[in-house]
Formats: C-alpha cells, structure tokens, sequence
C-alpha cells in the first residue's frame, strides 16, 4: 500500500493588486464587481540549494455595468525549503485565489480601469509516496469450534492451526 506524506510544507499568503481595462463609457452610475479569478498554470522548480522557485499564471475578470473584462497576472516567488535537497522529494503548489475587492481606479473616454484585489493563498508542499507499513503480530488464536448440526458422520477433524503458509 502506497501513500503521498507530506515532509515539509509552508503557507504564503498576500494580496495582489490587479489593474483591468474595460471598455464602456464613464458615467456616474457605474459600478465594479468581483468577478472569478482562475489558476491556467502554476509550476515550481528547485534551484541551487535549498530554494525553490514558483510561478503561476492567473486570470482575473472584473464586471462593470454587465460588461465584463479580463487581465492575466503572473506570479513569480522565491522559497526557502530545508528539506528540498533531499532525494525523492517533489515540490508541488497549490493555489487558492480569491477576489476581494474591485474598484473605479481611473476614466478616459472609452474605458475605464478596474483595480482588483486578489488574495492568494498558496501551499508548498514536499511530497514523497511512500509504502505504508503494517505491523503483523502473527496469527490469531485458534477460534473456538461452531456448533454445527451433522447427519451421521461424527468424524473428529483436527486441522493444523494456523492454516496458511509456514515460511
């Protein structure tokens, strides 16, 4: 039986402003709204000793008035990990973003620039499979005899206990 342990593992948390240009004519009735924030693609890589590089891309998307716009950010961050250098150990990341806020930073004509801030919540993980291990005691004791009804064969059958194997 295989697992996945977790040998080491940290938490980044922080905020990423976002800046969105959406085009729609400024008036003063308009309004940003959070929209999704999507992960497309997140990687890490072990550098020389015991750091670790992650990188991720994500889309953010802000609606204002119904009209919707989109802006992808990557992220690119350095990890002190101890026990990255040791051998069969795997990096992995997780992300889990989220929209907190969206505001009318700025106007021109045609558009309008929708600031977002986004909160990342990232997990680094090192991971290895490991073979789970389970501890035998031996046999179990010899179970007591059922009692069964038999027609006329009163036969006494003494088996050999335990009836696996002998190694």
């Amino acid at each position: 039986i295989t697992v996945t342990r977790v040998f080491e593992e940290c938490m980044h948390t922080y905020v990423e402003e976002v800046n969105i240009e959406v085009e729609v004519t400024p008036d003063n009735g308009l309004a940003a709204e959070c929209g999704e924030v999507t992960v497309l693609s997140s990687d890490v890589q072990v550098m020389n000793g015991e750091i670790v590089r992650v990188n991720a891309e994500l889309e953010v998307t802000t609606s204002v008035n119904g009209t919707t716009g989109t802006e992808t950010v990557e992220i690119e961050r350095l990890y002190y990990m101890e026990q990255v250098v040791e051998p069969g150990l795997t990096p992995q990341v997780y992300f889990y973003p989220d929209c907190l806020l969206c505001f009318i930073s700025d106007e021109n004509e045609e558009s309008v620039t929708v600031t977002c801030c986004v909160g990342v919540m990232m997990l680094l993980k090192l991971e290895a499979e490991v073979q789970l291990m389970i501890p035998s005691y031996g046999y179990p004791p010899e179970p007591a005899e059922c009692n069964e009804l038999v027609d006329s064969c009163t036969a006494q059958y003494d088996p050999v206990w335990p009836p696996y194997p002998q190694t």
